[in-house]
């Protein structure tokens, strides 16, 4: 990691701080790309000022610019440059999500689990991790490797649901994906668990299960 760069005064620090939350609102309220050129441009102008904090929001968001736009492997090459500058649970859990994108399942594996240990309770961290060990162990054993407490968060659920449909059970997808899709919406909209569900029921469908429900 390079060394943190105290130069600039706390206020201007502050400025930018300001002006990465709102590429960040952009970014949440589906607005990738208006996002990412404000991002650019912003790089352009304050990069060498920066301290590593700055530096790190900067690559990291232009990461979930480019993740939000379908640009998976762009996304990825920034979550991964972005470590370099912080090694916090935010870091650690881009680091994982960007190794993901690439396949690159031991790395994603290892960085998740460097997350559980920041906090045991992230769920980002314990989907990838299903994702990972998913990959090659059934269902029913993925589910044990997660510890009970966990296994009703949302984004654990919608893992289980996503492992489900890829290993083709697609009953325990449907049922694994709507629970999560319940639990989600009582802080949020649910709208990628809601994809979820569709493609698993679509998918079903094309297998010849129940048209009707589907």
């Amino acid at each position: 990691a390079s060394a943190t760069n105290t130069s600039v005064p706390s206020d201007l620090d502050g400025k930018y701080h300001e002006k990465l939350n709102y590429a960040r609102d952009l970014i949440d309220t589906y607005k990738p790309q208006e996002a990412l050129d404000y991002l650019l441009d912003l790089k352009k102008r304050i990069w060498s000022k920066a301290n590593d904090r700055v530096k790190f929001r900067i690559t990291a968001n232009i990461g979930a610019s480019h993740l939000s736009l379908g640009n998976d492997k762009e996304a990825a090459k920034h979550f991964i440059e972005a470590h370099q500058y912080e090694k916090s649970e935010k870091s650690w859990s881009n680091l994982a999500l960007g190794y993901l994108l690439l396949n690159d399942l031991v790395e994603a594996g290892k960085a998740a689990r460097e997350v559980i240990k920041i906090n045991p309770a992230n769920e980002g961290a314990y989907s990838i991790l299903i994702q990972v060990i998913g990959d090659k162990t059934p269902l029913e054993k993925v589910i044990k490797e997660i510890p009970k407490a966990r296994r009703s968060l949302a984004q654990v659920m919608s893992a289980f649901g996503h492992v489900a449909l890829k290993q083709g059970k697609y009953t325990e997808a449907i049922e694994w994906t709507k629970k999560s899709l319940e639990e989600k919406e009582v802080n949020d909209k649910g709208i990628e668990t809601r994809l979820q569900l569709a493609s698993t029921l679509l998918e079903s469908v094309l297998q010849g299960k129940s048209l009707a429900e589907s």
